[in-house]
């Protein structure tokens, strides 16, 4: 059975809207690590990690839980039971954050007394953007539900950095070439804001012309199991994909980690095309496992890893080459060691590109509960290795720690994905 393209178009826009992100986030710590200096950019790093932690949780699930419920309801033609939704599960966003912001202020400030008191307040300023970008998830889940699934990233990944990008500056030319990490938090609540009101414009566009024919009431508790279980597994990929950066601020001073930081952008902008792949071929699979075609699955599974390798390991080159003398250029020369520490999480990144697009498989296969173990696994792993190496190697032990427990995971997903589907996901 050929593959039909529309489903490749369809990923085309949200891995532009992705990789967009990708690339604007680099522009974003290229900015910052210029203005703020070595210092307060690591202690904005770790306050914007521990935010983003916490709005997993905060989120309750979204927005994969809203996609998945209003994409129900849609395909029932039931305006009704989307409203219904949308209502409901707002309350219960807003509840959980309250929930999430008292825990994660007494977190912080645990934290906060084990290492640098530089943290604590940064971190409370950011939880007055943790409620908007809550619901910017929620009401993205919403759009994208709706069939919109491009649109709904334009507001967290593409509107607010835009925004901030262009705010940030006026502000460091205001004050006359100075610029705080309280001004810089201020600016980022300020752009979530205004991403929260255009998602939620496009909610409202994208549900209005559902039809209210039919009404089904007695989906509370599913919706609620549900969002509790898609919490848990993101919490769990969202602490393994941070723990590096938080132990590293725990054991060192603000600015390794803003060094950190920029050697973590740097393997981000590397890997883009692991995103483009892995959203280009879920659907491939997802049809090929539906129609039980093993032979097509593996054809795809081997193409989908050289791609991604060839895609990885193009830009890797180029930051092998050159990334010594550029890096330092471009970001400063505080920053001269994040060429050796991106290139350590690179060579991770490599592995996990050269086993193939194991976790997409697997998911779109019925079997989440392996990508869910191995998460959980692999964040175990990660602390554990963050917690030996770091005292000892800083920055470059938080790299390998990272680099280290992502290839174990990718490797126990590859044989795991050839047990259970028979398919060898390995680039060769």
């Amino acid at each position: 059975m050929m593959y039909k393209p529309r489903a490749m178009r369809r990923s085309l826009g949200p891995g532009v809207v992705r990789v967009s992100a990708i690339l604007l986030e680099l522009a974003v710590s290229l900015l910052l690590a210029r203005i703020l200096g070595v210092v307060d950019f690591g202690i904005f790093t770790y306050a914007l990690a521990y935010t983003q932690i916490a709005v997993v949780f905060a989120a309750f699930g979204n927005p994969l839980v809203s996609t998945r419920y209003v994409a129900h309801y849609k395909a029932l033609n039931d305006g009704v039971g989307v409203m219904h939704y949308v209502r409901y599960m707002q309350r219960k966003v807003v509840t959980v954050f309250v929930l999430v912001l008292t825990l994660v202020i007494g977190i912080a400030y645990l934290l906060d007394r084990l290492n640098n008191d530089a943290y604590f307040n940064p971190i409370c300023l950011f939880m007055v953007a943790l409620l908007p970008w809550a619901l910017i998830r929620f009401q993205a889940g919403c759009v994208g539900g709706a069939g919109w699934v491009a649109r709904a990233q334009l507001p967290e990944y593409i509107v607010r950095p835009v925004i901030f990008l262009s705010a940030v500056p006026l502000v460091y030319w205001w004050n006359d070439g100075e610029i705080s990490v309280q001004s810089v938090v201020v600016v980022y609540i300020l752009g979530t804001v205004a991403a929260l009101m255009i998602a939620i414009a496009l909610n409202k566009n994208a549900t209005k012309s559902f039809a209210g024919i039919v009404q089904l009431g007695g989906d509370e508790k599913q919706w609620l199991k549900s969002s509790w279980l898609l919490t848990l597994f993101g919490g769990v990929q969202i602490l393994g994909s941070q723990i590096d950066i938080i132990f590293l601020a725990i054991y060192e001073p603000p600015d390794m980690v803003a060094v950190y930081r920029v050697a973590y952008q740097i393997m981000s902008a590397v890997g883009f095309a692991l995103t483009v792949v892995n959203l280009s071929y879920a659907p491939r699979f997802a049809t090929h496992y539906a129609n039980k075609d093993i032979r097509s699955m593996q054809s795809s599974a081997t193409k989908c890893a050289r791609l991604a390798l060839l895609g990885v390991a193009l830009p890797a080159s180029i930051v092998l080459v050159f990334g010594g003398d550029v890096i330092p250029l471009a970001f400063g020369k505080a920053y001269v060691n994040s060429n050796t520490i991106a290139l350590i999480l690179i060579l991770g990144l490599m592995v996990s590109a050269g086993t193939g697009s194991v976790s997409t498989m697997l998911n779109m296969s019925g079997h989440e509960r392996e990508t869910l173990y191995s998460a959980v696994a692999g964040l175990l792993l990660a602390g554990i290795l963050c917690m030996v190496l770091i005292p000892e190697y800083g920055a470059i032990g938080a790299a390998t720690a990272s680099a280290v427990s992502l290839s174990i995971k990718n490797i126990y997903l590859y044989s795991r994905a050839r047990k259970l589907l028979g398919v060898r996901s390995f680039v060769f």
